[in-house]
Formats: structure tokens, C-alpha cells, sequence
């Protein structure tokens, strides 16, 4: 058996929109540490969104960059030049004549004394509106070849509320192997619900195959068992796990879970076949024959082979 790291969420069903938190750090979308990982997000393309919605920051790279402080000598002095027309100059204090008769020692101290008057005069830059920007102290530390790199600029992100584009409805109509279980949505009137992303679930949803086999073992055709509400609600609710998203590490720690319906389900890893096992009693045992099929912001779907009824 497959180990990993288990997954449960354990929200009430009404749980509220979630704002993304401040700071450049890898806030998952949706229910924090339970939903779906900001790698898995960004491997489907969803960096973009993502990140105009405050999420997954640091592995799509939507930090925002900040420069580094101006530490070296070269810098300081680029500085000051930028600032020269904003400062009144100071004069070299001395002459060329004198300037040739002092020993390389002082010559070092004189522009060390130079220096800082340049660096008094840029303490206190007056800005356009009239307000007085107080300049941080500079330090100045030994002679360096080193310079400050570019900075890209990175426009700051809206924290915007998170929005689902996909839905358990959606992915059964759009997908041809679970036509069936979307027209039992649609006879069970769950459509308002399915288009729900406040709601997390876990669903394992029958192929249409699965439908015809299932049927055909209770004595019925697909059409007369959609006549039979309680029983078909029992099917489509019995393959539901609500409050959590069980993905596969889940599942390899879980041994059983109560459905939507009450039934047990029990699961287990075929390890010959490579295979995750549902089974409701001893008798109805279904393969999940696509595991995660589909990821939502609330909820997962796992298709399986056969009715759990």
C-alpha cells in the first residue's frame, strides 16, 4: 500500500469565503492546508489566477521584490550624485597646490572629511509636496567592487475573494463516461447544490457503464431505475463523503468512512493490481478506476466501475 500524508478537512458544509492572508507566503486557495497544493495548482496552469487572487505567491513567483538597502561605498556616492541638484554643493575645501604636498595619509583623511559633509547635506531631502523625508543612516563600510543589481518591479496583487471556475455539475456534463451519473443530478434535482463551492465533499462517481451493470443486477433498466427516486438517491448519495476531500494519500491512511447516505464505505489498495478498492458489506466492492479525476476548490472526484448499492 502506497503511504503518504493525510488529508482531512473537517469544516461545517456552509463554511464562509476565505481571504487570502497577507504576506508573500503559500497560502493555499479555498480551505488552506486541505485543499489541493499550490505545486499541483501551478502544474495545471493556474499560477495567473492564482496570483491576481493573492495565492500560491511563492511558487507561482508573484513575490513582490524589495531592493536591497544601499550598503557600499559606490553606492553611497551614486546616491549623492543624484541628489547633487537637490543639495547645496560643497566646496573642496582644499587646493591642488595643497593637495600635492600632503602624504597619500592625509590625503585619505581630507576626502574621508569631504565625504561626510556630502553625505550631511543629502541626510534631509525636501520632497515636491513640501514634506521632509528623514534619510536612514548610511553606513559606510570598507571598499567594495560590489554593486547593487536591478530590481524588477512587481505590481502589487489585489486580495481578492476566491473564485471557483469548475463544479462538481460542470465536470458531470462536460465528462462523456458520467453522463449517466449527471442526468441522476439532474432527476434527483441536485443542481443547485452540485454548482455549490461552499460545500466540501468527496465524490465517487459510477462511469455509465457501471449504471447499465448496476441496473441490470436489481432486475431494472437504467430508465426505470431514475423511476425509483429513493433507490437512485441512495446510489448517488452512498459514493458521497462529505466534510473532507479524501485524495489518494488520504486514502491510503483511511480504512473506512460514513457516506452521505449512512452506508460504510471501506477502502483498500490492491497492491497486485496497483488499484484503490470502495466497497459497501462484503458483496459490492468498486475499482476507482481514475483516481482524482477532478479537483475543485471543495471537493474531489474519483471515478469508479461499480454502483455502490
Amino acid at each position: 500500500m502506497k503511504f503518504g500524508f493525510v488529508k482531512v478537512l473537517v469544516f461545517a458544509c456552509l463554511a464562509g469565503v476565505v481571504v487570502a492572508q497577507e504576506g508573500c507566503t503559500d497560502v493555499r486557495p479555498g480551505f488552506g492546508f486541505f485543499s489541493p497544493s499550490c505545486s499541483y495548482r501551478k502544474d495545471r496552469g493556474d499560477c495567473k489566477d492564482l496570483i491576481a487572487q493573492g495565492y500560491c505567491l511563492e511558487t507561482c513567483g508573484g513575490c513582490k521584490q524589495e531592493p536591497e538597502p544601499i550598503t557600499t561605498a559606490e553606492e553611497v556616492l551614486s546616491a549623492v550624485e543624484e541628489t547633487a541638484s537637490e543639495v547645496e554643493e560643497t566646496e573642496d575645501p582644499l587646493t591642488e597646490a595643497e593637495r600635492e604636498t600632503m602624504s597619500p595619509e592625509e590625503k585619505k583623511k581630507q576626502e574621508e572629511i569631504y565625504r561626510e559633509q556630502l553625505l550631511d547635506q543629502v541626510t534631509m531631502i525636501e520632497e515636491d509636496d513640501g514634506d521632509v523625508e528623514v534619510l536612514p543612516e548610511l553606513v559606510m563600510p570598507e571598499e567594495t567592487t560590489a554593486t547593487l543589481a536591478p530590481v524588477p518591479e512587481v505590481e502589487a496583487q489585489p486580495k481578492l475573494p476566491i473564485k471557483c471556475s469548475s463544479t462538481v455539475l460542470k465536470d458531470l456534463k462536460n465528462d462523456l463516461n458520467l453522463t449517466t451519473a449527471y442526468k441522476a443530478a439532474l432527476a434527483l434535482n441536485l443542481t443547485d447544490v452540485l454548482e455549490r463551492n461552499d460545500i466540501i465533499y468527496t465524490f465517487f462517481v459510477p462511469v455509465d457503464a457501471a449504471w447499465e451493470a448496476g441496473a441490470e443486477s436489481l432486475g431494472l433498466t437504467v430508465e426505470e431505475l431514475f423511476e425509483k427516486p429513493a433507490v437512485l438517491a441512495k446510489i448517488f448519495f452512498t459514493g458521497i463523503i462529505p466534510d473532507m476531500i479524501l485524495d489518494e494519500d488520504a486514502l491510503d491512511l483511511t480504512e473506512t468512512m460514513q457516506s452521505q447516505s449512512g452506508e460504510t464505505l471501506a477502502f483498500t489498495y490492491d497492491t497486485a493490481d496497483g488499484v484503490y478498492r470502495v466497497s459497501v458489506g462484503p458483496d459490492t466492492v468498486a475499482t476507482i478506476i481514475a483516481a482524482e479525476k477532478y479537483v475543485g476548490c471543495n471537493y474531489m472526484i474519483h471515478m469508479i466501475d461499480t454502483l455502490l448499492a
